[in-house]
């Protein structure tokens, strides 16, 4: 019972954990969403089940609900059963029929991404200017670019973060925001951003989520 509790409990934190702009890309709701489809009733059902199988039934319950959010939950697998009897052999166990039965695209769960898709829908850019007092920087210049990016052969749709390590500029018109557009990142001295018919610029020095 506890290893469920505690499943259901990890699973809230990491849906929580989108209100974070950095995080965003990192959780995948969808998985979490579908591992614990119908969990009340099931949750219900294990508990009334005689003491000798109620442990056996709530270890068989969390099994399942990591075997349906798939390898995108493996990353959070050892957090997600603690708690559970054998939960080292139970991790393994679901990781190889998992990978077993995985495309090549799901081998590899979140991570960080590589390179830029051709088109893309912004859905935020957060910029924040260098503030300072005198000559002491009080807060260091910042932004934020959140894309939805299509999945490969009608996959779901994953967002993207690209984080700028110092940014000195944003131009930007609501175009940018008007369905899916192309972007892209000049290369030079500095990384430019663009989206869409330069609709979106940001200029800084790297990104970090390119590579």
């Amino acid at each position: 019972m506890r290893g469920a509790a505690t499943f259901v409990r990890w699973a809230m934190l990491m849906i929580r954990t989108v209100r974070y702009p950095k995080e965003v890309a990192h959780v995948r709701l969808e998985a979490v969403c579908r591992a614990l489809e119908g969990a009340g009733p099931a949750i219900l059902a294990a508990g009334s089940r005689p003491p000798r199988e109620r442990e056996a039934a709530f270890r068989a319950l969390v099994t399942e609900w990591l075997r349906r959010g798939g390898t995108e939950m493996m990353p959070h697998g050892g957090a997600l059963l603690t708690g559970v009897p054998d939960a080292r052999e139970s991790a393994r166990e679901t990781r190889e029929e998992l990978l077993a039965h995985a495309s090549p695209t799901d081998r590899v769960p979140g991570g960080k991404a590589v390179g830029l898709p051709e088109r893309a829908e912004l859905r935020m850019v957060f910029f924040t200017e260098e503030s300072r007092r005198g000559s002491t920087t009080r807060r260091a210049a910042s932004a934020l670019v959140h894309l939805a990016v299509p999945g490969e052969e009608g996959a779901p749709w994953r967002m993207r973060v690209l984080d700028a390590a110092d940014p000195v500029g944003l131009r930007a018109r609501t175009g940018a925001f008007e369905g899916a557009v192309r972007v892209r990142v000049d290369p030079g001295d500095r990384e430019i951003f663009v989206a869409g018919e330069a609709a979106l610029i940001v200029d800084t020095r790297c990104w970090d989520g390119l590579a």
